[in-house]
């Protein structure tokens, strides 16, 4: 083809259009492979979203079952601490019952075959100065001089000891 008013041949491309209903084809294949690629996708994604749910859900059992033995611990101790006090409370009263004074006046005659002692072999002590004992009257001083030396010996003694 030329141009008016020039020689030079003017090159027309012709540029090769394809037909309706393959550029359609090409579009659907286009789209049906990106929609593949975007189920491909989401089924990663959901599958990874099922796994960190199932670790979450592991990991959240696993606490209960260990709360669960910690409370099963802790009521064994509380049923043990229960038993322990009334262990307790039983030897309070055994103990109460044995320092009793009758119970103990009652073994010694009975057990022991103690007799109360007479009114000749009280010692009586004060021990309102300062907490201290000493003894006031002592029928056992001899009259000699050497027996009172020795009995006033076993008193000082006695004090020490």
């Amino acid at each position: 083809m030329y141009n008016y008013g020039s020689e030079a041949r003017e090159i027309e491309y012709s540029s090769f259009e394809m037909p309706q209903s393959v550029k359609k084809l090409i579009k659907k294949h286009k789209s049906d492979a990106y929609i593949e690629a975007k189920i491909e996708a989401f089924k990663k994604k959901s599958i990874a979203t099922l796994v960190v749910i199932a670790a979450i859900l592991a990991v959240v059992m696993i606490r209960e079952a260990r709360i669960d033995q910690l409370c099963g611990q802790i009521s064994n101790v509380e049923d043990d601490i229960y038993k322990l006090n009334a262990m307790i409370t039983e030897r309070e009263m055994h103990l109460s019952y044995q320092l009793d004074m009758n119970n103990i006046d009652e073994i010694a005659v009975t057990r022991l075959g103690m007799k109360k002692p007479d009114a000749s072999q009280y010692i009586y002590i004060d021990v309102v100065k300062n907490n201290g004992g000493e003894i006031l009257v002592d029928n056992r001083a001899g009259s000699n001089g050497f027996s009172a030396f020795v009995n006033k010996a076993k008193i000082l003694l006695e004090y020490l000891y």
